[in-house]
């Protein structure tokens, strides 16, 4: 009883959850041979497009906080200026470094952080 309760349970969770409605499989290795450019980005065309949810029209809380696409083009220019650094390496790339004091200051004024409060930036590179 308790399991036919807990697999009527499961399958109401997934009937809600649009993710978990996916036929698709996942990939669980590396491929014996690499992708090819068009086919990485129709990878991740298909990836995009996955969703059912259109969070562009405003009505998601949280999820994306802004669409716009001037501040896309933004981003794009940032990341292509600064795809192959890394702030580990602050004598390599003073720039960075730069930046997180910066940005570290800016939160720390907002907070009324006084001569002597610090912070650092974490850089996440993933658990899983």
């Amino acid at each position: 009883m308790i399991q036919n309760r807990f697999n009527k349970t499961v399958d109401e969770v997934i009937s809600c959850l649009s993710f978990l409605k996916s036929a698709k499989s996942y990939v669980k290795e590396l491929p014996a041979k690499g992708l090819s450019q068009s086919e990485v980005l129709q990878k991740m065309k298909d990836y995009s497009s996955m969703g059912e949810i259109h969070w562009e029209d405003g009505k998601v809380s949280g999820t994306v906080y802004s669409g716009e696409e001037k501040l896309t083009k933004l981003f794009t220019k940032v990341y292509e200026e600064f795809a192959w650094s890394n702030p580990l390496h602050p004598d390599v790339f003073p720039g960075l470094r730069k930046m997180e004091a910066e940005v570290i200051r800016m939160a720390l004024t907002l907070f009324h952080g006084g001569p002597n409060s610090g912070g650092s930036v974490k850089s996440y590179a993933g658990n899983f």
